[in-house]
């Protein structure tokens, strides 16, 4: 029984041909990039990181990108923060192109887009960084190319897409942070919208 336990749990981590995977299958030629820092919200600010590795992960062309969103506390003498949410991060992301239009959603496998690790704490001047990617999710896409896939979004997955690799231009990632005030919250729970400056996705070939 606990062999059989264990192969299922090795599974359930494999990924796809387009699956989402773990950062931890990132290698040293990994690509990074990070965008501008928003504008302070109610003591908050925040900026997205993207993770591409141009590495293959099976015998297919695809490979997949991990999104982070790093917050500040930038105050040295208020109290911790806390950002709450049940189960899904409330995140809202687009992928558009250099021309402005944008990047249609691909569709898949429900997945997990439960998080861990909940509230979001964030102490008085430091930083956190926040793993928002989705778990266990296949994607099937016409070209194959970059996947990005994300916890939370309006819809199952209007947070999720592939950037082909012969795009003809550049696409960027932009997201809003959005928790709603609340008259029954704690002092130090965070509310408001935190909108999220565009990063430039990475370019990998086929």
């Amino acid at each position: 029984m606990k062999i059989m336990l264990l192969a299922w749990t090795l599974l359930a981590w494999i990924p796809a041909a387009f699956a989402a995977g773990s950062a931890t299958n990132f290698t040293t030629n990994s690509i990074t990039a990070r965008g501008a820092w928003s504008d302070i919200t109610n003591g908050l600010r925040g900026r997205l990181e993207i993770v591409a590795d141009p590495n293959k992960f099976n015998s297919g062309q695809n490979r997949f990108a991990q999104v982070f969103l790093e917050i500040e506390n930038p105050s040295t003498t208020n109290q911790a923060l806390e950002i709450p949410f049940r189960l899904t991060p409330p995140i809202s992301a687009k992928i558009i192109g250099a021309d402005g239009g944008p990047l249609p959603n691909v569709t898949g496998g429900r997945g997990s887009e439960q998080y861990g690790r909940q509230p979001w704490v964030i102490q008085p001047g430091s930083s956190e960084k926040f793993d928002l990617n989705r778990r266990g999710s296949s994607f099937s896409s016409s070209k194959p190319g970059l996947l990005i896939a994300l916890r939370g979004g309006d819809t199952p997955f209007s947070n999720c897409w592939v950037v082909p690799y012969d795009a003809s231009e550049d696409y960027f990632l932009s997201a809003v942070l959005s928790v709603p005030a609340s008259t029954n919250a704690p002092a130090n729970n965070w509310f408001g919208e935190m909108k999220l400056p565009p990063v430039k996705i990475p370019r990998l070939a086929n």
